[in-house]
């Protein structure tokens, strides 16, 4: 039996959070037969009514706050099977982030999805810890940016950025699999900067699925420069790899990834 694609949605009550739920299902970026609603408590955020702005919990007791939380997941539940009702769902409520690491050791788990609302460099820096948490813990993650839209009948592609190290990599070995049904790219770019980056892109290349149609991009201004001067008309997504301990969030830099999050660009991030 063919292992089924499962994803998972970190939630919070938050309609930031809940963004994930909206852009997932307006998209056809990644197939998927599953979906794992992780919610975290967090005592001083309120859970809103889902797709309105009624608050109905901004107390701090967890007991009184599971209890909200199980009816703000029913209500994200039905909004799921209103769209499609023959996606499984699954559910976890937990009273810390740190869950998350042991709900993912399970292995079943393809991608993980977050959304995040980042208005200038000032409030990614100071105002996203939990963020930043899940950049570094989760491998591969996709952050949504709050404000991110896609037309579903337009062609997806995925944009990858020199570093990557294909051998040592979860995500490129859905690239690889010709089996794989979760990635719904109908072309990747590889972008370049230099003659160097060209040649290790190309290795990779070599070995990504013949099922997508890829071309390596080389231009010397920055991805996020690059794509900002793009006619844009398909849906685009980045992948931004990075390795441990790498400076890789410096948001005054032109690669970091705020500036995509900032542009309303979708990111996947995967650490070689």
């Amino acid at each position: 039996m063919a292992k089924s694609n499962k994803i998972l949605i970190i939630l919070d009550g938050s309609e930031t959070l809940e963004n994930s739920v909206n852009f997932i299902l307006s998209s056809n970026f990644f197939m998927y037969e599953e979906i794992n609603l992780f919610f975290i408590l967090h005592p001083f955020n309120p859970i809103t009514e889902s797709q309105s702005k009624d608050v109905i919990y901004n107390d701090f007791v967890h007991d009184h706050g599971r209890k909200l939380a199980n009816q703000y997941l029913d209500k994200v539940i039905n909004i799921i099977n209103e769209k499609n009702p023959n996606i499984k769902i699954s559910v976890n409520i937990v009273n810390s982030k740190n869950h998350i690491i042991e709900r993912l050791y399970l292995g079943d788990i393809v991608a993980t999805f977050i959304s995040a609302r980042l208005n200038n460099r000032l409030t990614y820096i100071f105002g996203h810890n939990d963020l930043l948490f899940f950049i570094k813990s989760i491998n591969p993650i996709i952050i949504i940016p709050s404000e991110s839209k896609t037309n579903p009948n337009n062609d997806n592609e995925l944009f990858i950025t020199y570093p990557v190290d294909i051998s040592n990599n979860s995500f490129f070995e859905l690239l690889i699999d010709e089996k794989n049904n979760f990635l719904n790219f109908q072309k990747i770019n590889f972008f370049a900067r230099n003659d160097f980056q060209k040649k290790e892109l190309e290795k990779v290349k070599e070995r990504i699925s013949k099922k997508y149609n890829s071309e390596i991009i080389e231009n010397k201004n920055s991805l996020y420069k690059f794509i900002k001067n793009l006619e844009i008309k398909n849906n685009i997504m980045i992948n931004h790899s990075h390795k441990v301990g790498s400076l890789f969030i410096n948001s005054f830099s032109n690669n970091s990834i705020s500036n995509y999050l900032r542009s309303d660009l979708p990111v996947l991030i995967n650490r070689n």
